[in-house]
Order: C-alpha cells, then sequence, then structure tokens
C-alpha cells in the first residue's frame, strides 16, 4: 500500500514530496509478499467489484503505468476465475450475490452441479447445488514483482525511501481527528521527520501506530497459513476453487496452493505458520471433492 499510494500521490502531483518509510526493505514478512495475490469480482457488495474491475484493467496494462525505461513488466498473470461452489443452504446467498455482480458488469456464470461436472470431471460435486465462475477478470499474478514494479516506478518519478520504523507521530490540536494536523514522526533510531500529511499504510499494525493518538483503529494482524500441495494427476483448467467448507486452492506451478476460512482467533497471535490447520478433518473435506 505504501509503494502503490507514492506512485499514486506523484502521478496525481508532481510538485508534491513524498516519502516511503518502511523497516524493512527485504521484505520478506510482508503482508504483500506473502499473499496468495489474486483478484475476482465476485463480492456482495458494489464497491468491491468496481475496486477489482479497476485493478484488473491495471494489471493487465501494468507496464503502460509502471514501465520505468519500456522494459516489460511480466506480473504471470492468468484469469482462470474463481469458482465458489455452495450447498442447498448456501444457494440463495450465492444467487443474491450474483445479482448484484452481474448488474455491475462483472462476468460470472452460475453453474449447475451437472454443468460443473462436465466443465471439471475431477471435481466431486456431490452436495453441491450451484456453482458461480467468474469468466473474466479474476485470476492471479505475482504480487512481490507487482509490488517492487510500484515501488520502483515511484522512485523514478522522485519519491524518497527512508528504511527506518515509526514509532511516534507529533500533533498539535487537541483530541479528535478534526482539529488535529501532523507536524512530524520520529523514527526507533531518533531520526525526526517533518510533514504536512501522513498516509498510515501500515496494513495490519495500523491500529498500533495510531494508539498513542487515542485513535482506535479496528485492524489488527491475523494469521493466515497457505499450504503447498502437489497432485499426481493434472487438473485442467482449474479456477481458484472455494469449497462450500471455506476451503479454497488454486495452481501455483506445478504444484497447488491452498488455505481455511479464516476463524476468529485470538488477538496478537504469533504470525508463524499453524500446520494445525491442515488436520484430518479438513485433509478429508480436500480428498473428497477432489478424489
Amino acid at each position: 500500500m505504501g509503494a502503490a499510494t507514492a506512485y499514486w500521490l506523484k502521478r496525481k502531483d508532481p510538485a508534491l514530496h513524498v516519502a516511503v518509510i518502511e523497516r524493512d526493505y527485504s521484505f520478506s514478512l510482508a503482508s504483500s509478499t506473502l499473499s496468495a495475490s489474486s483478484i475476482r469480482q465476485q463480492f456482495s457488495c458494489p464497491v468491491n467489484t468496481q475496486l477489482s474491475q479497476f485493478g484488473i484493467n491495471f494489471l493487465r496494462s501494468v507496464a503502460d503505468h509502471l514501465s520505468c525505461t519500456g522494459e516489460a513488466i511480466d506480473l504471470g498473470l492468468v484469469e482462470p476465475g474463481y469458482l465458489y461452489l455452495a450447498n442447498s443452504e448456501q444457494e440463495s446467498s450465492l444467487r443474491s450475490a450474483w445479482e448484484i455482480q452481474k448488474r455491475h458488469g462483472a462476468e460470472i456464470s452460475l453453474l449447475s452441479a451437472s454443468e460443473i461436472s462436465s466443465r471439471f470431471p475431477w471435481l466431486n460435486t456431490e452436495g453441491i447445488t450451484l456453482g458461480a465462475l467468474g469468466l473474466s477478470g479474476e485470476g492471479w499474478f505475482d504480487g512481490p514483482a507487482l509490488h517492487q514494479a510500484f515501488l520502483k516506478k515511484a522512485l523514478t518519478l522522485g519519491v524518497i525511501k527512508i528504511q527506518g520504523e515509526v514509532k511516534a507521530i507529533d500533533c498539535d490540536g487537541e483530541s479528535g481527528l478534526s482539529s488535529r494536523r501532523v507536524n512530524s514522526i520520529r523514527l526507533a533510531d531518533g531520526r525526526e521527520i517533518t510533514c504536512g500529511s501522513l498516509v498510515n499504510a501500515a496494513g495490519a499494525w495500523s491500529s498500533r501506530l495510531v494508539k498513542e493518538l487515542d485513535i482506535e483503529l479496528p485492524i489488527g494482524a491475523a494469521r493466515r497459513t497457505v499450504f503447498v500441495l502437489s497432485c499426481p494427476t493434472p487438473l485442467p483448467d482449474c479456477p481458484l476453487l472455494i469449497d462450500t467448507t471455506g476451503f479454497w486452492l488454486r495452481p501455483e506451478g506445478r504444484f497447488l496452493i491452498a488455505g481455511m476460512d479464516p476463524r476468529a482467533d485470538e488477538d496478537d497471535l504469533p504470525l508463524d505458520p499453524d500446520y494445525s490447520e491442515l488436520d484430518e478433518h479438513q485433509w478429508a473435506v480436500l480428498a473428497h471433492r477432489i478424489p
């Protein structure tokens, strides 16, 4: 978010002085690096569908926006679609969401169980009454490559890169968002940087950054474990599949990556992988759906 925000600010107003402050420019633990980097238009909230429509068009023509010297930018974008599966209890909600998506121009097709079986013969449709498949504008890409392209282009436009961790924000005015103005920020090494505006792009750690200002953001880091799987037989035209249980998977090169429906975890859990998530129950779900 920081690199992208810096790019858009400089693109809109080249005269702006913009700096990106990052504590770890290896990005080894960054959310952008660890993301499954997938994009869909199947939402029940129209603005999310519209954001993704803008996003997919940007990704398709990324070199027009982020190329620095005419070089190609390969994000490995593929668009096999998302396939949401629904049972009899979920069918009505899937249809309602499809109506919203259809009204906003998303190319989503509703499929019966027999149509799903015909299109994906490797998929067991037992218990499935309906599916929703994205025909265009849904798939996945190389997220770290996009991140680096945003950052490189932003630096080319004159954005300043600063390595450091923001520890404090100095404001004037009384408490309350409307009456405050940011004067400067202080880094962990003692440096102070004056600024007229501050964009909090700390993602899951945004709430910690502004807590001392008596600003409560309902944002926190949550553990999400993604597993790498192999399959001895090919799965032709495999989309990003989301089962009725919330279990999902998609191709990643010659492997598959998979994960589970997010659990309501406690705050401040460690963010290392939870290998127990792929337990016997979840493995049975996968084995049943893709025998």
